[in-house]
């Protein structure tokens, strides 16, 4: 399958343990990044493949903006 056009750098990308399909299922379950930067830890783990390090690496990452 191609990437679409549309496909574009994200600041999820600059996660480390952060891949493609744990990206993806953060996006369907938030649906913008704006969401998940307001979402808690606790909402972020409940994405499947984010456990409390990971989710707090996120936090970490898009609070610095």
């Amino acid at each position: 399958k191609k990437k679409n056009k549309s496909t574009r750098y994200s600041l999820l990308d600059d996660i480390n343990g952060l891949g493609i399909k744990k990206k993806q299922n953060l996006l369907k379950y938030f649906k913008s990044l704006k969401a998940i930067k307001m979402a808690s830890l606790d909402e972020l783990c409940k994405v499947n493949g984010i456990n409390i390090k990971l989710a707090k690496e996120i936090h970490k990452i898009l609070l610095q903006l």
